[in-house]
């Protein structure tokens, strides 16, 4: 299906008009059209078509055209009358073509821009995910017209020797046309990472903009691939449209490319949708982020869903224990006098594990079945849930298990790891003692990591026959979203 909901400019003069708006120059635009039609293979009127789209249907800001290049210019204008067609009367682009990408020249600065329509853009971002990474970076998207924009730029923080970032950690110091981050806006982002980096939970600035009708957000990015499509899926379950997104890198501590982002949403927020929206924001970035977060992208898991399901496959990783031997070791741990060879059996025991349950198997059933994931969300939110006045009972939660059991039986009948893992999760579920999943995040409760105290730990160990040793436990970092240190 074609994109597109409105005739672009057309018209020389309403052309000329935007293009001065817009800062470019009248006479480079008017050479570039004047070479592209003498080369004969793109009529004039194609021209001009692609000229409305590129001045009026991008969201493109003004400096993007303001030192623009005659060439490049003429091989974007040449890319986009290519690739347009008309529809019921309207001039879009073709909505399943390949997404138009061509290399773009400011001065001495090159640019890679890509353009995708709704139907090419999942498969363009997916694409992009390695070759964007660390990169300075833009994105555009038009709701009127569909079309998303992304401008990479070719420099990382990897190109420059550490001393070179003495004056400044950010790589626009060093690299890139001045006029993309002026004066007052490299303040703004220095100011944020000092404040960024005092803070001992993920740090949100919220800026409603009067003068464009947007809300600005600002935050620390430092996954390891872009996440633009999850927070633009969690934006639009509070009914917000991301229309335009920054990324500055700097130089960080850890190799994991790290930015600071600016955020732009249509509309401004008010309190209440603030404060909504900034909680899911720093529950998903002080997440440990893994590929089971793409069954919320395909609309498998809701988020919640998904934090739980990203949650439970690294405390799964680091705790699933084997049920069918415990009997025996629960009797040498219980014979054991000297801590030295508790501490050094609990190793042994929880090395045994972890060579059988790795991480890939864990995670890999947990994709696979998003519909036990749910299922043992809504068991957990029946119980942890605040406010909640139909608290699951325990003869409930009983006869679930009973269910469950079943199900898990017949499904992983030639999978027993995979009975074992799904076990293991609803014992997690039944048996946990106290949560801090449904806890803001906030100055006063520190939990994008945590350790499990000993304490709480041998309470769960009671219950559920896992020995793991106080080094062990001391040692484990683990996300702090489903488990709270006891006394917390």
């Amino acid at each position: 299906m074609e994109t597109g909901v409105h005739l672009p400019l057309s018209r020389g003069e309403d052309i000329i008009n935007k293009a001065k708006s817009l800062k470019l120059d009248p006479s480079v635009l008017y050479e570039a059209v004047i070479d592209l039609s003498a080369e004969g293979l793109i009529t004039a009127n194609c021209i001009n078509l692609a000229a409305g789209i590129l001045l009026n249907d991008l969201g493109l800001p003004s400096y993007f055209f303001e030192n623009i290049a005659k060439e490049s210019l003429e091989h974007i204008l040449a890319s986009i009358a290519s690739s347009i067609t008309f529809k019921d009367g309207r001039v879009v682009l073709y909505g399943r073509i390949a997404h138009i990408d061509f290399d773009l020249e400011h001065k001495n600065d090159v640019q890679r821009v890509r353009i995708a329509t709704e139907e090419t853009r999942d498969s363009m971002e997916k694409m992009l995910e390695k070759p964007i990474s660390g990169h300075r970076r833009e994105y555009y998207y038009s709701p009127e017209s569909g079309y998303h924009t992304y401008i990479i730029r070719p420099e990382t923080v990897h190109n420059y020797p550490q001393e070179q970032f003495r004056q400044s950690r950010f790589l626009f110091h060093l690299a890139g046309d001045y006029l993309t981050t002026p004066e007052t806006t490299r303040r703004r982002y220095e100011r944020f990472l000092q404040a960024a980096q005092q803070s001992v939970t993920p740090l949100i600035e919220v800026f409603n903009l009067p003068e464009s009708g947007e809300a600005r957000l600002m935050f620390n990015s430092d996954f390891a691939s872009p996440q633009l499509p999850i927070l633009r899926r969690m934006l639009a379950d509070h009914g917000l449209v991301v229309s335009r997104v920054y990324w500055e890198p700097y130089w960080g501590k850890s190799d994991a490319p790290s930015s600071i982002c600016s955020l732009y949403i249509q509309g401004e927020l008010s309190r209440r949708k603030e404060t909504e929206l900034t909680e899911d924001m720093t529950s998903f970035l002080a997440l440990s982020v893994n590929p089971v977060s793409d069954l919320y992208l395909q609309g498998e898991l809701s988020f919640k869903e998904m934090l739980f399901a990203v949650n439970a496959v690294d405390f799964a990783h680091l705790f699933i224990f084997k049920e069918s031997i415990n009997d025996t070791d629960r009797e040498i741990m219980e014979n054991l006098t000297d801590r030295d060879h508790k501490e050094a059996f609990a190793s042994r025991l929880h090395g045994s594990t972890k060579s059988t349950y790795v991480y890939r198997v864990i995670l890999e059933a947990v994709e696979a079945n998003p519909d036990l994931i749910k299922l043992l969300y809504t068991l957990f939110a029946g119980r942890f849930e605040p406010g909640r006045p139909d608290r699951i009972t325990d003869d409930q939660l009983a006869a679930k298990f009973r269910e469950y059991e079943q199900v898990i039986a017949s499904r992983f009948l030639d999978f027993p790891l995979g009975y074992d893992i799904f076990k293991f999760l609803f014992k997690l579920v039944s048996r946990l003692l106290k949560t801090n999943f449904y806890k803001s995040c906030n100055a006063h409760s520190p939990f994008a990591l945590t350790t499990v105290s000993w304490t709480l730990w041998s309470i769960i160990s009671s219950s559920m026959g896992s020995f793991l040793s106080t080094a062990t436990m001391h040692a484990a970092p683990i996300c702090g979203r489903l488990i709270s240190p006891a006394g917390a």
